[in-house]
């Protein structure tokens, strides 16, 4: 890392301040090595100059690359099917989660860069030759970024393949292409490509922390890895957001090691796999 960038403890402080309050979310300023390359990534990719005083520019990034700012500092990790044991819980409790016509609409918030989206979708395409279903999955992030690598749709074949569980492959192989995709992040490598439409999967910019990210109701909302980077009171609030876009009778799937504080009474719990079913008082 160029030593330029090294960041002092009041700039971390001021870092973790603004991405606070643009996303409600916290950083934590001891890992000042990482928040610093970043920071000076921030300041190339911007043009800025790190000769002008810290504040000044970030008084220029929060005026006027906000999102930039948000990209940068907000965290991305996920891959293909990831906490296995609620997707496989959904695909076996589909005749009771799903509406008695058939439909089934679901949300997965952080979308990220969209693995966990088509995890789900190669899971209810599988669902759909078996029983009467018609499905939809909205994806919601806060970073722009991640939504374009989600609607480009093009993965890393070495990192993908060995994600996809056995059941599920042929599933996968109608809705991905194994090719050498050349315009890739990583130019000529071997890469899993989107080939099939899917009209019934979209994905959109938007912040949980400001309230429900639209105005539909979901019959299953996933939410997973995310709560742990928030305050116990953020948590609650984001938890009620959610509860607005989910149906009286819908379920609710977040992180293993995560909580739903401030909600409990609202929401009982369906499956080790830390599913919770709505009630109708919560709406």
């Amino acid at each position: 890392m160029n030593n330029d960038y090294l960041l002092k403890l009041f700039e971390l402080e001021k870092i973790s301040q603004l991405l606070y309050k643009l996303t409600g979310n916290t950083v934590d300023i001891n890992k000042k090595e990482m928040l610093s390359s970043r920071w000076g990534k921030l300041l190339r990719e911007l043009n800025l100059s790190p000769e002008t005083s810290f504040i000044n520019n970030l008084n220029i990034i929060e005026k006027n690359h906000s999102q930039n700012f948000i990209n940068r500092y907000t965290t991305n990790t996920t891959y293909f099917f990831r906490e296995i044991g609620q997707m496989n819980w959904m695909y076996d409790n589909l005749d009771i989660i799903k509406e008695s016509s058939g439909k089934l609409s679901v949300l997965c918030l952080p979308s990220s860069s969209g693995e966990e989206i088509y995890s789900l979708a190669t899971i209810l395409n599988k669902a759909s030759k078996e029983q009467n279903l018609i499905w939809n999955i909205d994806g919601f992030d806060i970073s722009q970024k991640v939504l374009k690598l989600a609607n480009n749709a093009v993965y890393d074949y070495s990192k993908s393949n060995s994600k996809i569980p056995s059941q599920y492959k042929d599933s996968w192989n109608e809705l991905f292409t194994t090719d050498i995709v050349k315009e890739h992040n990583f130019p000529d490598t071997k890469s899993y490509k989107l080939i099939k439409n899917l009209f019934n999967i979209n994905f959109y910019h938007g912040n949980i922390m400001e309230g429900a990210v639209n105005s539909k109701k979901y019959d299953i909302i996933f939410c997973r890895n995310m709560l742990i980077y928030f305050e116990e009171k953020e948590v609650e609030i984001i938890i009620g957001n959610l509860l607005r876009m989910l149906k009286p009778d819908g379920y609710l799937a977040i992180g293993h090691s995560e909580t739903a504080f401030g909600h409990k009474d609202k929401l009982t719990k369906v499956s080790n796999f830390n599913i919770f079913k709505n009630s109708p008082s919560s709406i």
